[in-house]
């Protein structure tokens, strides 16, 4: 996940401390060597690994042993690929957690899903004077309008050819959302979730095909799955018109042809944002990412960018 594949951890081996909060939340916390010189609070996205994602791992420990300390909260339902209001709750909890147990300034790096409650909590009176910067990763401006489209496109072999890796993963998540619906076995589902859990780490694109063939878009093909147009689901995880009362400085970088978050709903927050302070944010978007992870190292202006994004971390 982002700069964690790039970077040489064989010798920063920073362990985390599991803690579980009064409300049951479980977070886990890096601590630096020395004393930290400001907390960094990481909140992934839809990912079936979250936490032990081995990306994410490597990221924390990188950070932590620049001086950082880092504190992941555990979202069981966003390890499902839902959305669900009580990991709001979670959030919000870990958030008073950390400006209680730590004096250092607050930053928070957070991916795609993780994006959008990050910027929909940072408006909130208990918070906005709290957090000193956010860094966001193609986040969510508007739930309904991104599943709406998701759910309706047509997805046919030309589309899959043209970009399998994106297509095929938006695919497996439509279907493990909906497993029952489209008639997958015990077994069938827990192979689902394997090849998912192993999606950007290991498993190879004639795997992904060969399994999308064989076992998903005949289900998917022969079932309408429904969308729930009206769940308040989407206006608890959106940020949309809720950026007003943000205070602190936001940083995002979205992949320009993300397929599962369109480059326009970050542009929204760009927007959005820009009317209460056009000073005080930052967007890139940029063809470096592929999501939320970058698959090109060549577009070296870009990457520039990102790594001063990545440093106001330590300003």
């Amino acid at each position: 996940m982002f700069l964690g594949n790039y970077y040489d951890t064989k010798k920063r081996q920073v362990n985390s401390q599991p803690v579980t909060l009064q409300n049951g939340t479980k977070i886990e916390v890096y601590q630096p060597a020395k004393r930290a010189l400001k907390t960094v609070l990481l909140i992934y996205g839809f990912s079936a690994l979250g936490e032990t994602d081995p990306r994410m791992i490597r990221f924390a420990r990188n950070l932590t042993a620049s001086g950082l300390r880092v504190v992941i909260p555990v979202f069981p339902q966003l390890k499902s690929f839902k959305l669900d209001v009580t990991e709001i709750e979670s959030a919000r909890e870990c958030l008073r957690y950390v400006l209680k147990e730590y004096s250092e300034p607050l930053c928070v790096i957070a991916f795609s899903a993780g994006g959008s409650m990050t910027l929909r909590l940072s408006g909130e009176s208990e918070f906005s004077r709290s957090i000193q910067l956010l860094m966001l990763f193609s986040p969510v401006y508007d739930w309904r309008e991104t599943l709406k489209r998701i759910y309706a496109q047509e997805v046919t072999q030309e589309k899959i050819n043209q970009d399998p890796d994106n297509l095929i993963w938006i695919q497996f998540v439509i279907a493990y959302r909906s497993w029952q619906e489209i008639g997958l076995s015990e077994i069938e589902k827990e192979t689902l979730q394997h090849y998912l859990s192993r999606y950007s780490i290991g498993l190879s694109l004639p795997e992904k095909i060969l399994f999308y063939n064989q076992s998903i878009q005949p289900r998917l093909a022969a079932q309408n799955i429904p969308f729930a147009e009206d769940n308040p689901v989407f206006d608890a995880f959106s940020p949309r018109e809720k950026l007003q009362s943000i205070q602190a400085r936001v940083l995002i970088v979205h992949d320009a042809n993300d397929p599962v978050v369109l480059p326009s709903q970050s542009s929204a927050i760009a927007k959005g944002l820009a009317m209460r302070n056009p000073l005080n944010h930052r967007l890139l978007i940029t063809s470096a990412l592929s999501h939320v992870t970058i698959k090109s190292v060549r577009r070296w202006t870009d990457i520039i960018q990102m790594i001063d994004m990545i440093g106001e971390l330590y300003s």
